[in-house]
């Protein structure tokens, strides 16, 4: 790719980051099986370890956090939120590695901090704390696809 492009700007609200751990590889098909039956599919899915210790951090709607909480209650594991109330704001576009001015661009038009961000060559995604959403994306639009 010559020069990165974007084709589209999605969102999603509501969204909770979570901590689940103690959390090995042979627990996550589970618990993303049930997610999936409840009609959640998570934005961002990441084991984590340090040492000996492995967790699983997750991004799901705030509306399935009850079910999912009272599924895994009495289970080993302990879940705990480290954010709620986000929006994730998503680019969809190519070449987001090969100019680097196109991420700044995006980060720059927020005009706040990002909880978490996420980027592929072909995706970005930004998580940030909800709130004047309509001129965030005007402002991404702007900077983004009208460029």
């Amino acid at each position: 790719v010559e020069k990165a492009t974007v084709h589209a700007l999605t969102h999603r609200k509501d969204l909770t980051w979570l901590r689940i751990e103690p959390c090995d590889s042979s627990k996550i098909p589970e618990m993303l099986s049930y997610l999936c039956s409840q009609g959640e599919h998570p934005f961002f899915v990441q084991q984590n370890s340090n040492g000996e210790a492995k967790w699983l951090e997750l991004m799901i709607s705030q509306a399935v956090l009850p079910k999912f909480e009272r599924h895994i209650k009495g289970s080993s594991v302990i879940l705990k939120v480290l954010h709620s109330g986000l929006t994730c704001i998503t680019a969809v576009g190519d070449g987001f590695w090969q100019e680097p001015k196109v991420i700044e661009r995006a980060l720059q038009s927020l005009q706040k901090p990002t909880v978490l961000f996420d980027c592929k060559n072909n995706v970005l995604n930004m998580f940030i704390q909800q709130g004047n959403l309509e001129e965030i994306l005007e402002r991404l639009h702007k900077a983004l696809i009208e460029v």
